[in-house]
């Protein structure tokens, strides 16, 4: 772990080394103790890993449990190439009489490595975080991995960012969601999982169906994107063979999720549905082509939004000073004024500036 060492510090151990050599200046630098991270940051702690309860709806997926890490081998500190070998040989055993034994062992070698990499509690650099739903007792919002690594490591406390601010089902989500998202393993099961979640939440707390503008900011997508996922949600709740054609991870990619849902032709999809559940192999191009066949039509993406230029049409006539100071007016209002850091890279001088801050303020307010 680095230290940091205050000049003054490096000065003083400079000059006595100048006197005693320059083994002493070495060993005074390595005798500094650095300030524990909870002193910069208030709401960072330690806390037990006892008080810290998994979310069971994260949408990503546990293959192997809590009580299993517990009870399951550890890996040797420091993690090394002999460590490695050691805990294959170990979970070999370990999960021998288990039907999903290699997805297992894969898992838990990916957690080991984990934990090889921390260590020790103090040496984790991302605090996982938190949010106190009952007094003292907290919930995961993020940090799945890193706990299931300390479980490994037998540690008793784990690194915490609490949430002070109240955070309500629909932030959780979304901060999870951002969390599993920036994990280039996510599977397209799990993705789908949190995002009917999201849907789902937000459809409840506003009672009414969600737009597509809004969806595309909440989950920061492209428009097409986000409509390849609400079609392919939808295509979840009806037809069977096609959830368990994803939820086996038969089907892993959106496009060719999207593709097959969007089909026309309900007898040539089923007959594709087949195909895949009877363990029939495709590569990628080979089950586009298929899906995509000449004789089979298949629908457009609903990328329609209420209006494609949000309310606001800007020519050569318009005046853009009075329509950058509305948007400045309206940017300093309680509902945006959090939301300012969003604007702060858009030049509102130019007409390209005022139609993207006109854009986002649209979908921000478009519930």
């Amino acid at each position: 772990m680095v230290r940091l060492v205050s000049k003054k510090a490096l000065r003083e151990h400079k000059a006595k080394a100048l006197e005693s050599g320059a083994s002493n200046w070495s060993k005074g630098i390595g005798d500094q103790k650095p300030k524990p991270l909870d002193a910069f940051l208030p709401n960072v702690k330690m806390l037990s890993m006892g008080l810290i309860e998994p979310d069971e709806k994260n949408s990503r997926e546990q293959l192997v449990s809590d009580e299993e890490y517990t009870n399951g081998p550890k890996p040797q500190i420091p993690y090394d190439e002999a460590a490695q070998i050691r805990l294959i040989a170990e979970l070999e055993v370990y999960f021998k009489n288990d039907a999903n034994e290699s997805k297992k062992t894969q898992s838990y070698l990916e957690t080991a490595q984990l934990a090889g990499s921390i260590e020790s509690p103090e040496n984790l650099h991302q605090p996982i975080k938190v949010r106190e739903y009952r007094q003292n007792r907290f919930l995961l919002v993020f940090g799945h991995r890193r706990r299931l690594a300390h479980i490994l490591l037998n540690a008793n406390q784990i690194l915490t960012i609490i949430e002070s601010a109240p955070m309500d089902a629909l932030s959780h989500i979304l901060a999870q969601r951002k969390e599993n998202s920036d994990r280039v393993n996510l599977k397209l099961k799990e993705e789908l999982k949190v995002i009917k979640r999201l849907i789902s939440e937000w459809e409840s707390k506003h009672n009414k169906k969600v737009s597509i503008t809004k969806l595309m900011v909440l989950l920061n997508e492209k428009k097409t994107k986000t409509a390849w996922i609400l079609a392919v949600i939808k295509e979840l709740s009806v037809n069977e063979q096609f959830s368990k054609a994803i939820s086996q991870e038969i089907i892993t990619s959106l496009e060719v999720a999207y593709y097959l849902s969007a089909t026309e032709n309900k007898q040539h999809q089923q007959a594709i549905l087949n195909r895949l559940l009877n363990k029939e192999k495709f590569n990628h191009k080979q089950l586009i082509t298929l899906i995509r066949s000449p004789s089979t039509a298949i629908r457009a993406p609903d990328t329609q939004s209420k209006t494609d230029n949000y309310g606001l049409k800007v020519t050569r006539k318009t005046n853009i000073n009075v329509l950058s100071k509305a948007i400045r007016l309206i940017l300093k209002t309680s509902e945006f004024r959090e939301l300012a850091s969003e604007f702060s890279a858009i030049n509102l001088e130019s007409k390209q500036g005022v139609e993207m801050a006109w854009k986002k303020i649209f979908q921000l307010l478009d519930n």
